[in-house]
């Protein structure tokens, strides 16, 4: 096993995406009476996927399928990117994200949707 952090001060692109983050979240709080429900989150994946993302950054929705990469079924919430809860338990490569969750809509297992259903929501879990 390894542990990386990811430094900030390393690009000016990362710096970027940290400054975007903290607007973000405080548009997220006045939208939601100030609580912007920031937390954390694990980001389960290749490990050239999180290269990707360590440099580049989450890029748009993906459309995930029923199986992983073993082969196991995992239940689908929607479309978009599958966080799990800090204290979720996984065993391959994975990222630890802080993420803005705003008001959060529940998606039932094997849904197709890939937004909010309304304005009430920011994200689905």
């Amino acid at each position: 096993m390894a542990l990386y952090k990811n430094i900030l001060s390393f690009s000016v692109a990362r710096q970027a995406r940290w400054v975007s983050f903290k607007i973000f979240s405080k548009a997220v709080a006045i939208k939601c009476g100030g609580d912007a429900n920031v937390g954390y989150a694990w980001y389960g994946g290749s490990l050239d996927d999180l290269l990707e993302i360590v440099s580049a950054g989450f890029n748009g929705c993906k459309n995930h399928n029923a199986n992983d990469d073993d082969g196991d079924k995992d239940e689908c919430h929607g479309i978009g990117m599958p966080l799990f809860a800090a204290n979720f338990s996984i065993d391959r490569h994975v990222l630890l994200c802080k993420v803005i969750l705003g008001n959060v809509e529940a998606v039932p297992a094997g849904s197709k949707q890939s937004q909010p259903s309304s304005k009430q929501y920011d994200t689905g879990g």
